[in-house]
């Protein structure tokens, strides 16, 4: 688990710790107003015993998130559910019997705790354990969706090579860095990749090399010219929907009417040198 996550699980851990302090505090302040409106007496010691039942959602509710996290299945996350909420009925009357049975005078049997505990709690339970349920899905789905995207998106950059292989004279192989490419011509039968300092002959297809440069750095701008946006010194229009493009080598080609939309829209959105 990295640190951002750490963190995030921490702030959650927090954020239950503060909601349950917040409903103890109101459950001591229903006993304290309910015992003064029957003239009854009000013990703090008691009232705070009691409230034990909203403690017991700290180990539970980070139980039902594990077992639901990765698994979207309807039908078990009812039966975690369901359980969760059960267990927690379940295991409270125990707890006050136990803690009553060795700090307090009177210690509070089973079955009777059991009682009160359905009585007042059950439908509270079983609410709390619905809701969180739903929203653990819905988080663990986020998380899911944000790990698949970075995923991708990591995949995507390392899809692209960082070198065209290219021929030169005297039958040897020559690995050009996709970086110093400034355009790639097709001129039946040969394809020609173009640097500042040399053109190397390309053994393939220039669609061939088009599918393996990354889209947002090289774009086709003609039914022969594929070009690196990166090495765009300019572009004027021709007035007929043609463009001249002016390379920084200084070289002119011509972009079609076809590709110009695409071509402007992918040039001024990476905020490229401005056009004349």
């Amino acid at each position: 688990m990295n640190q951002p996550e750490i963190r995030s699980e921490d702030k959650r851990h927090k954020l239950i710790a503060v909601i349950l302090l917040l409903l103890i505090s109101i459950n001591l302040l229903i006993d304290y107003f309910e015992a003064y409106s029957k003239d009854g007496s009000y013990y703090l010691s008691e009232s705070l015993l009691f409230s034990s039942y909203w403690l017991l959602f700290l180990p539970f509710l980070n139980l039902q998130r594990v077992l639901i996290s990765g698994s979207f299945g309807i039908k078990k996350i009812i039966l975690i559910t369901i359980s969760s909420a059960f267990l927690h009925i379940l295991l409270y009357p125990a707890v006050i019997q136990v803690i009553s049975f060795f700090f307090y005078d009177v210690t509070y049997k089973y079955a009777g705790t059991l009682e009160f505990g359905i009585r007042a709690y059950l439908i509270k339970t079983v609410i709390i354990y619905g809701l969180s349920a739903v929203l653990f899905v819905l988080f663990t789905r986020k998380q899911g969706s944000a790990a698949r995207d970075k995923e991708e998106s990591a995949g995507n950059e390392s899809v692209y090579p960082e070198t065209l292989l290219a021929d030169e004279p005297g039958n040897k192989k020559t690995a050009v860095p996709v970086s110093e490419i400034i355009y790639i011509t097709s001129f039946t039968p040969y394809v020609n990749i173009f640097t500042e300092s040399k053109k190397y002959l390309y053994p393939e297809t220039l669609k061939s090399a088009e599918s393996k440069l990354d889209k947002k750095r090289f774009i086709r701008i003609h039914k022969s010219h594929i070009i690196s946006l990166d090495k765009v010194k300019s572009y004027r229009s021709r007035l007929n929907g043609d463009y001249d493009l002016t390379m920084s080598d200084g070289t002119v080609l011509r972009l079609s009417r076809n590709y110009a939309q695409e071509f402007k829209s992918s040039f001024e959105a990476a905020n490229r040198l401005a056009s004349k």
